[in-house]
């Protein structure tokens, strides 16, 4: 609440406008880590031939039965590179039949078909694989006279064995009609239908039927992998016919635990969410990602909520190796353990930091000289600092401080004040008499050291000749944000002293840089003080101090220029 004070007569010449220093500290840079990505898979190392099936007629053409494979040294289906696998094909006799000389595996995938052309004769013939890099692999196929008395089914799985991929792996099943010697067979009068299942369709199935084309000994169906490891076994019947069967194998890394990932492992300790930084992965035993053959839910705490807290639950989808979730942080620093959990998988475990400077202290700015004139004033402040001195935010919850003043007779402080979770500082209110002299303000907080600064009070005389600009406090944190009443600009007389506004008061001048125009700040009748906000972290090339680019704002704006006072406009180095 105001009280009545003098009236003070203006005499003006020429307005200065002083900057005392401003400072911003900010951390020193640090070269980034360099990290190591790691993939993992089955490495290919070696090529195998398999023949589908491996005993065909003479004398056909162009039969697409000849399949070369990518495969580890342990024999497991091992995916192409980047470019693919360069393939080439040879016969061993040449009387017998010719292979396709070149064949490539593309790149991502585990195998190549090609054809095999029989002659009209008989025999065995070596079919070899060999690129550059990789062992050679080899298979021996035969041609014979077909038979033209079908009496059962043969079915044969090639390549045996496939990655457990969710994916349509073409002409892979092949159900062949023979004799009872088990020679190919024909059926020269129709086409043979035949019904076809999947014994374990949790990891793969085939199409439900097919049919052998007339005056062909077999036919080519596709696998349709899940993401489930396993084995399955391929069934063909037909009526009339002794059914077929062959096993169909499927691999994979199998999922049996959980693993977390903090990316990065920490974060300033702001009251935000940081999104998807937590990364939770299925991996088999050894510790490789292994894919969902289900969508898993996944159950996330956190074990320190005061630190921050995790979304919950995520979903690690069909076919994937991870998912991420947000981290929602607070304003208190330090570590919390997350952990992950889902049915049917051991848990897992990581630890999020969140850091910031951890204030230790309190310290009290007293601001400017004040005049003794029976006001309220919010210009000393106390501010929260950590043990070097830096502006430390307030925890969560906030921080209580107690307010003192030495010598009421100058003037009394109000107590308590709190500073709020993610302030560094608070405004105190300071209630002067008309009594000038000093006192000493002193700020107490349960769980941080004292803090104190003498606040001066002074009877105004003379006229108002100048402006002086304080920063209170004069140290802020440099992150973008907006600081609330830090920048103080006072009418000061010739010696420095506070002094009130006359009648009319008095409007400085500052250009707004968001629209090129002069806005006007009234100093009102008996007042000595204007605040501002300071955006820190913004950029404007017309007020810079000291690193630190401002607004100046206050709630009274004019948009002319009065004739009655000189205009000052504010230039780099805050003088006019």
């Amino acid at each position: 609440m105001r009280k009545n004070v003098k009236n003070f007569v203006l005499v003006m010449t020429l307005i200065t406008l002083t900057f005392p220093v401003l400072t911003q500290n900010i951390p020193s840079a640090q070269a980034a880590n360099p990290i190591t990505i790691t993939t993992t898979g089955y490495a290919p190392s070696k090529l195998a031939v398999y023949l589908s099936p491996p005993t065909i007629p003479t004398g056909v053409s162009s039969q697409y039965v000849v399949f070369v494979q990518l495969q580890d040294a342990a024999s497991k289906p091992a995916y192409a590179p980047a470019g693919g696998v360069g393939v080439s094909l040879s016969s061993s006799d040449t009387t017998v039949g010719t292979v396709d000389i070149a064949v490539t595996i593309g790149a991502g995938a585990t195998f190549a078909r090609t054809w095999f052309s029989s002659t009209a004769i008989a025999g065995t013939s070596v079919i070899t694989a060999s690129a550059s890099g990789y062992t050679s692999g080899s298979a021996t196929i035969t041609t014979v006279v077909p038979s033209t008395s079908p009496t059962k089914l043969a079915v044969y799985t090639r390549p045996p064995t496939l990655p457990a991929n969710d994916a349509i792996h073409s002409n892979t099943v092949t159900v062949q009609l023979q004799d009872a010697t088990g020679t190919p067979a024909k059926n020269l009068t129709s086409g043979v239908p035949v019904t076809l299942a999947s014994s374990n369709p949790t990891a793969g199935t085939v199409p439900a039927s097919v049919t052998i084309p007339t005056g062909s000994t077999h036919a080519q169906v596709s696998f349709d992998s899940t993401y489930t490891p396993g084995s399955t076994t391929i069934t063909a019947t037909s009526p009339g016919l002794t059914s077929g069967s062959a096993v169909m194998t499927t691999i994979a890394p199998v999922p049996v635990k959980l693993a977390i990932y903090t990316a990065p492992p920490s974060v300033p300790a702001v009251s935000t969410t940081y999104s998807n930084i937590i990364f939770v992965q299925l991996q088999d035993a050894a510790g490789n990602p292994a894919k969902a053959p289900a969508a898993v839910s996944v159950g996330l705490v956190s074990s320190n909520a005061t630190v921050g807290t995790v979304a919950s639950p995520i979903t690690i989808g069909l076919g994937s190796t991870f998912a991420t979730a947000n981290f929602m942080a607070t304003f208190t620093q330090g570590s919390t353990v997350i952990n992950a959990t889902a049915i049917g998988y051991a848990s897992g475990s990581a630890v999020m930091k969140t850091v910031a400077p951890v204030p230790t202290k309190l310290v009290v700015y007293p601001g400017p000289t004040l005049p003794a004139n029976n006001l309220v004033h919010y210009t000393p402040v106390v501010q929260l600092q950590d043990t070097a001195g830096n502006p430390a935010k307030a925890p969560a919850g906030g921080v209580s401080v107690a307010l003192s003043s030495s010598n009421p007779f100058v003037g009394t402080v109000s107590s308590p004040l709190t500073i709020s979770a993610g302030d560094t500082y608070g405004a105190i209110s300071f209630d002067s008499t008309l009594t000038p002299g000093t006192t000493n303000v002193t700020a107490t907080a349960t769980g941080y050291q004292t803090g104190w600064g003498i606040v001066t009070t002074v009877t105004t005389m003379g006229s108002p000749s100048k402006l002086a600009v304080y920063s209170v406090p004069p140290q802020l944190l440099a992150e973008g944000a907006v600081y609330y009443n830090p920048i103080i600009v006072q009418l000061q007389n010739a010696t420095g002293q506070p002094v009130n506004a006359p009648t009319g008061g008095i409007k400085p001048i500052h250009w707004d840089s968001s629209c090129y125009s002069y806005h006007l700040c009234r100093f009102r009748l008996r007042e000595n003080i204007l605040r501002y906000d300071l955006h820190s972290g913004q950029h404007n090339a017309f007020r810079r101090v000291i690193g630190i680019h401002f607004w100046l704002r206050d709630r009274h704006y004019n948009w002319a220029c009065p004739s009655t006072i000189s205009c000052v406009r504010w230039f780099a180095k805050g003088s006019c």
